[in-house]
């Protein structure tokens, strides 16, 4: 008697291990089946083939999913079933005549895609892996090089401003911020064109997110900005004085 009892409590271990382990394997297939696949159809007509990407998403009652037919140009294909069972995959769409029976391993899903009851080479699915997107601030790339706009000179009096005129010179000024990147940060030189002025030294050429500051006690400057994309925008100050906003531009070289 008790030798049944272990025997039959032997079957009873062996049974639940199997389930839990289908119902892991199960768990598995589900987290990994959700996400975006792209394969090649072997249509065999005039040697085109065609690229194909499902988008599978889960929902309360199990999966649903769309296909896109990139060569073809068509928008979201619907589908009627998205049906997951193990590692088997079945999905169809009536709208397009298409079935689609498939085998999920690891990152592939391999299978026999019909249409109109014509079936097609084995068709492989990959997962199409998002890329990661662009930092907000690749600092280097965005910042470091030479950058050129013009200094309008308010603190002229009007008389002054005639003056100019009639000599054929200008009260804006031109210059050029030629931005470096070191072990420690950034550095900075400034160049004044149209005084002839050039590399003069800076203090400070900080970098916070997409806000930049840059001194230069040598001429009592100081350029408070914001950085988007080939611009770089704020005001500057020299001895106390604010100008009106300058802008400078990304200089190609």
């Amino acid at each position: 008697m008790l030798t049944k009892l272990i025997i039959a409590f032997t079957f009873l271990l062996c049974f639940l291990n199997n389930a839990f382990a289908d119902d892991e394997a199960s768990s598995a297939n589900e987290m990994a089946l959700v996400g975006d696949w792209q394969g090649t159809l072997d249509v065999d007509v005039n040697n085109n083939d065609l690229r194909l990407v499902f988008h599978i998403t889960k929902t309360k009652e199990g999966y649903s999913s769309t296909i896109e037919s990139l060569d073809q140009g068509s928008a979201a294909i619907t589908t009627e079933k998205t049906i997951l069972k193990g590692n088997r995959l079945l999905i169809t769409a009536p709208v397009i005549g298409a079935e689609y029976k498939a085998t999920i391993i690891g990152d592939k899903i391999t299978g026999i895609w019909s249409q109109y009851s014509d079936e097609f080479p084995e068709l492989t699915l990959n997962r199409v892996i998002a890329e990661d997107p662009e930092p907000k601030n690749q600092e280097p790339a965005v910042i470091v090089g030479d950058w050129e706009g013009t200094l309008t000179d308010t603190s002229l009096s009007y008389v002054t401003r005639v003056a100019y005129f009639f000599m054929g010179k200008t009260v804006d000024l031109r210059v050029v911020f030629h931005i470096k990147k070191t072990k420690d940060g950034y550095s900075s030189t400034i160049d004044s064109l149209d005084q002839g002025s050039t590399a003069i030294p800076t203090e400070k050429t900080i970098l916070n997110g997409n806000s930049i500051l840059i001194t230069s006690p040598v001429i009592g400057g100081k350029y408070e900005a914001t950085i988007s994309g080939d611009k770089i925008t704020g005001d500057w100050s020299q001895y106390g004085i604010e100008f009106p906003e300058l802008t400078l531009s990304r200089m190609k070289r």
